[in-house]
């Protein structure tokens, strides 16, 4: 009975590390495809948006180290997207596990933002993410940041 016990232990932890590694994989490449198609944004101009798309994802998926969360509030501040690009500093902001490197100011990012509101093409009622993608991006960046400390 307790060979059980500790076999089914070790299988479940076999599992959560199998979807740690699928899911740090699927986020690196996102956030490897948010760079390239940023770098060549301008061969073809369907490539800005998809670097918005992919860092969008990215975070979805998990990646909290401020990088990727830098990039898309850059990108929605260029495309006039400035509520949800508020909306971004405000996830930022609001979340402790989130590992932001000191060198993203996104406290000072949104005020610039909200100085710069009468540019916005977007408005209040315009959602950077679903319910259900903003419930992922905290759970997943809940389990980044526990993998992170365990490491």
């Amino acid at each position: 009975m307790l060979k059980k016990v500790v076999f089914e232990q070790m299988e479940e932890t076999a599992n959560r590390r199998g979807n740690l590694i699928y899911l740090e994989s699927e986020r690196m490449k996102h956030v490897e495809l948010m760079m390239l198609y940023f770098k060549s944004r301008h061969e073809n101009s369907d490539n800005f948006e998809l670097s918005t798309y992919h860092a969008k994802q990215a975070m979805i998926l998990g990646h909290n180290s401020g990088f990727v969360q830098n990039r898309l509030v850059i990108n929605l501040e260029k495309t006039g997207n400035i509520y949800q690009a508020i909306q971004l500093c405000d996830i930022v902001l609001s979340h402790k596990h989130v590992a932001i490197r000191d060198d993203y100011d996104f406290s000072n990012r949104k005020k610039k933002l909200q100085k710069n509101i009468s540019k916005a093409i977007d408005t209040e009622n315009d959602c950077l993410f679903t319910d259900e993608e903003l419930e992922m991006v905290v759970e997943n960046s809940k389990v980044q940041w526990r993998s992170t400390q365990t490491s």
